[in-house]
This record gives structure tokens, C-alpha cells and sequence, in this order.
């Protein structure tokens, strides 16, 4: 059995850990028919001075500042039998909706993205690069 040598992560970076649940109960709401809707993953917001920016916890999210221009995409996921089919509705997040949206917690960014296998390292590692260029806001 092959195993991953352990790096150890380092990071100064904090993670707003979105709380979605309104939003997937609006769209539950004007589209009735759609229970059981998720995002899939979760999903964080971080601010740096150019923006705010998205990842989910397999570290994955668009690699630009989220802006009226390009706004993020949330695709929402039906989940009958606990088994997800393709993206039920999709979502363009500007922002301010952005910001306004409720926060579970705050946590480390070594701490949100998965820590299985090498994608994943490789993914916690653009980020951090990524949001360190990007200067991440106090």
C-alpha cells in the first residue's frame, strides 16, 4: 500500500464558512418540486483586497475575485435517495449578496480544504498562493 508522506500545512489565512441554507430554501420555496437541494460541498468566502474569493472544501472555486462583472456561479444539486444528480438550478452570486450571506464559523484554510491526497494538497496550496498574492483583508 503506497501513503502519502504528511506536509505539514502552513497558513495564516482564515476561512467564513457559508452558511447556505436560506438560500437553498428560497429556491426549495419558488421551485417546490426540488427537495432535498444542496450546494454539495461547503463553501467559504475570504476577503483580500482585491475582492472577495470562493473555494469549497475540495479547494476548488474560480480563480478571480468574485465582481458584478463575473459573479459566482452556485449550482444547487437535488439529492433524492442521498445519491446527487446534475445541477438542479444555478445561482449567480454578486458581491453584495456575497457579503451578506451568514457565516457558520471561522476556520484556518488549513483546516477547510480536505487534506486527502495529493489533488487536494496541490488545491490548498493554489489557494494559499493564490489569496497571499491577492493580500487577504483583516
Amino acid at each position: 500500500m503506497h501513503t502519502l508522506a504528511h506536509t505539514t500545512r502552513a497558513s495564516a489565512i482564515e476561512v467564513d464558512v457559508l452558511d447556505l441554507s436560506d438560500v437553498c430554501q428560497y429556491v426549495r420555496t419558488k421551485y417546490d418540486s426540488l427537495p432535498k437541494l444542496g450546494s454539495g460541498w461547503a463553501w467559504g468566502r475570504i476577503g483580500t483586497h482585491a475582492g472577495y474569493y470562493v473555494v469549497n472544501t475540495e479547494g476548488v472555486g474560480p480563480a478571480h475575485p468574485i465582481s458584478n462583472e463575473r459573479p459566482w456561479v452556485l449550482s444547487l444539486y437535488r439529492y433524492p435517495q442521498g445519491v446527487a444528480f446534475g445541477a438542479e438550478r444555478q445561482i449567480r452570486v454578486s458581491p453584495f449578496v456575497l457579503h451578506a450571506l451568514p457565516v457558520k464559523e471561522r476556520v484556518p484554510l488549513t483546516r477547510f480544504i480536505r487534506t486527502v491526497g495529493p489533488t487536494l494538497e496541490r488545491n490548498f496550496q493554489t489557494w494559499n498562493d493564490r489569496l497571499t498574492t491577492a493580500g487577504v483583508a483583516a
